[in-house]
């Protein structure tokens, strides 16, 4: 069972007073909609401080930690888990096959082409004495 401890400051109006919740491994994790085996490996990565002298955790303190944790993760700040790993291939490879149908749809054209269309289009409107880089000219 969660305990409760009255504490006057921290956030809110100046004299509110803020009671502070706390509890064990096992209503941290209930606490944060996850398993204890995840709790455990965020209180051994550090994302989660290790408990007070009782074995207790402050369970604002640890949710705080935690979507700080979080918005890092998505910022791409945190160190880079295997889901992540995992979660940036997936996106890669989607995108791949997009392409790859675009390109199968004909919505998509190679460089090469377009370069090419080009310079036959311009090279017959431009005289050989235009002046342009050599890069440039198409002749």
């Amino acid at each position: 069972m969660a305990s409760a401890q009255l504490s006057l400051g921290g956030d809110g109006p100046e004299f509110a007073p803020k009671i502070k919740r706390w509890g064990t491994q096992a209503e941290l994790a209930r606490h944060l909609s996850m398993t204890t085996k995840t709790a455990r490996e965020l209180i051994a990565k550090g994302v989660i401080e290790q408990p007070d002298g009782r074995g207790l955790y402050d369970l604002d303190a640890c949710r705080h930690a935690y979507i700080v944790y979080l918005r890092e993760v998505s910022a791409g700040i945190a160190g880079t888990t295997l889901s992540g790993e995992q979660a940036r291939l997936a996106r890669e490879q989607a995108d791949g096959k997009a392409m790859e149908n675009a390109r199968m749809r004909g919505e998509l054209l190679e460089r090469s082409e377009v370069v090419g269309i080009m310079q036959a289009a311009i090279a017959p409107a431009a005289p050989p004495s235009w002046p342009c880089p050599a890069r440039w000219r198409p002749w």
